[in-house]
Formats: C-alpha cells, structure tokens, sequence
C-alpha cells in the first residue's frame, strides 16, 4: 500500500509542478477556509455510497471503513463525509 500512496503523491506533486511551470499560481487555504468551502458543495462521497449500494456493493461500507481508517491514522477530512 505504500507503493501505491507514494505513487500518488508524487504524481501529484508531478502535476502541481507542472500547472506552476505553465503559469499556474498554487494558494494555501486556511483548515477554517477549507471546512467553509467543504460545507458548500453537496456531500458526493455519501451519494456515491448510496448509489453503489443500489448496485449491490458495500459503497457505505467502503466510505465508512475509509473514514475511520483516516480518522485512526490522524487525517482531518474537512467533514464527516460518512456521518451526514
């Protein structure tokens, strides 16, 4: 699992240095600005949850099992996706 998450951080980083190379400007936002942003747009983790379970798949089970696994390692999402 680690192979894969430092995959996609650096492919990330690959991507920011490129939209920057290419005239982009990177901002911060606040944790208090990003919990306002967050409470602005609809919660489509949740609503990806339930359409999948209308499919017959765990998808509340999969965001619920990935929400206290970030919880447990230390990551603060910006709401509780899981629990609205």
């Amino acid at each position: 699992m680690d192979v894969a998450a430092n995959g996609a951080i650096s492919g990330s980083q690959r991507s920011i240095d490129q939209a920057v190379a290419g005239g982009a400007v990177v901002s911060e936002l606040s944790k208090a600005d990003i919990k306002t942003l967050a409470a602005t747009i609809p919660n489509l983790a949740k609503r990806w949850a339930k359409d999948t379970d209308a499919k017959g798949l765990p998808g509340t089970k999969v965001l619920s099992t990935y929400m206290d696994l970030s919880r447990k390692a230390g990551i603060e999402h910006a709401r509780a996706w899981d629990k609205e």
